[in-house]
Parts: structure tokens; sequence; C-alpha cells
């Protein structure tokens, strides 16, 4: 049985959740639900590995929620003035302009749009946690594709690519912004790169049942590009290196709650809480 709060209004979470711990389709999860700035489902149950149990605070690694965060992080800086969405990348990353891309835009990056979903060369995931190495090698990559003609999902890279537009128009890295400027001031429950002292508090992921290709509808060549370069299992994502990491497109850690207080300002016009991160 779940753990928590729930309105009597959102009772069929509470059961839904209560249903997939019990027949195993989840080893452990956690539930969360601002309406009209009000948290009213705060719900959690099961175990975050064997033999310790899921608790309120929790944390899991959520993959590309991770891109919500770091792009809400990058539309408050756009708010303030601090970035300019459609300025050109290479405007705040000048060796981003290498190999035709002086024309990309911030807001294409953001968008999918940017012509780099991925890496060219072989790189590893001790590469991938080194930002400025793996960003470096961004910025030197030639498109896949004309940027701005389509999207294809930056399904690693999208927080490298943020995140050095952000350093070299803030001069603080991604993390930190959204850190202290986004989730510190509507109450905590997520991070880019856990504490040494929370790493503890992190469950452990276990590896979902081997994929069966449709031969009928094969992967596209961008999606086998990206998602084997490099290949992330899950022994990777439950090592201490890899929760200490600042990968924006897939790493963060939070709570169902640190989530859902995020995102509400995206909800609430841009404020919840008493806090205004957005104008409306």
């Amino acid at each position: 049985m779940a753990d928590g709060t729930c309105a009597d209004d959102f009772a069929p979470l509470r059961d839904l959740l209560d249903t997939c711990l019990a027949d195993g389709d989840d080893a452990g999860a956690s539930i969360a639900l601002v309406h009209d700035g009000e948290l009213l489902v705060d719900l959690w149950g099961g175990e975050a590995r064997p033999g310790v149990p899921w608790t309120r605070d929790t944390l899991v690694q959520v993959w590309s929620v991770t891109k919500t965060m770091v792009g809400l992080a990058v539309l408050v800086l756009a708010d303030r003035g601090e970035l300019d969405l459609d300025a050109p990348v290479a405007s705040y990353w000048p060796d981003f302009a290498a190999a035709g891309k002086g024309d990309v835009r911030v807001c294409q990056v953001l968008g999918h749009t940017s012509g780099v979903p991925g890496w060219t060369p072989p790189i590893t995931v001790e590469d991938l946690i080194d930002l400025e190495r793996s960003e470096a090698l961004l910025a030197a990559e030639a498109p896949w594709y004309e940027p701005g003609s389509a999207p294809a999902y930056q399904l690693i890279d999208h927080g490298h690519l943020l995140d050095a537009i952000v350093r070299g128009a803030t001069g603080r890295p991604l993390a930190d912004v959204l850190h202290e400027d986004v989730v510190a001031p509507l109450g905590g429950g997520f991070h880019l790169g856990v504490p040494e002292d929370l790493l503890d508090d992190c469950a452990d992921l276990i590896a979902p049942p081997r994929l069966e290709l449709d031969p009928d509808h094969p992967p596209t060549d961008f999606l086998v590009r990206t998602i084997l370069n490099p290949g992330l299992s899950t022994r990777t994502c439950n090592s201490a290196a890899w929760r200490r990491s600042a990968v924006g497109g897939a790493g963060g850690h939070g709570t169902a709650r640190g989530v859902a207080q995020v995102q509400a300002v995206v909800s609430h016009g841009g404020e919840v809480g008493g806090t205004r991160l957005l104008s409306p």
C-alpha cells in the first residue's frame, strides 16, 4: 500500500499506484500532483532497492524529464533577459560555429532542431560525464542534417548543448542555474548531480525486458546513432559517478513531488506558491 497523502478527488491515482506495486509492474514509485497551487497528491511506495523501502525523499533517475527541468532553467534566464532565444548559439559559445553551424539559434537547440542530436566520434560514459570535453566534441560536430529543417531528438546531448550555451551567457553551469534559481525557491527535491550525502537516498534502476525490434518498423538511423553512443546500462546509471554527474539530457534525479512543484510554474502562469519565475 502506498504511503503519503491524496485528496479524495484523486483517489484513483492511489488505487493505480497500489495496483502497480502489488502486481510488480513497479518495484517502487512515487506520484505527485499540484493543482491550483496546492500539492494534492504526494504518494510513494514499494522498494528503492531490495530490502530498502521507498520513502518520501527517495530520489530516482527521471531520464528525459531532466530535459523539461533544464529547459525551464533556460526559459527563466531568457525571461530575465540574460539569454536571447533568437540569438545564434555561437554568440554565447563561439566554438559552436564550426562546420557550418554559425546560424543555429538557441531556440532551435531547445526545440531539438539544432542538427546535432548526438556525437559522431565514439564516446564513453566517462567522456559524457566530462561536460567540457563532450561539449567540445559537439562544437566541432558537423550537422547531421540541415539545422532548423526538422526535429531530431537530442536524446543524450540536449543538456550538453544547453549547458555550454548557459555557461557562455552567464558564466555559471546549467546545473547551478537549475538548482539555485529554479529548484531551491520551489522547495527542492530535484538534483542534476546528486550531492554525496544524498546518494543513499537514490533508488536503483532495474533493467527492462530485452526490446524486441519490429522488423516492419526498424529504428531510424539517428535513433541508433544516439542511443548507442554511448549506451547507458542500469549498472552505469546506478553508479555513484553517474549520479553525481550533471548530464542534463537524462541524468536528473528527483522525487515526484520535486518535479511537480517545479513544473507547476509552467501550468500556473509562471508563478506558484508565491514564487514567480516566468512572466505570464
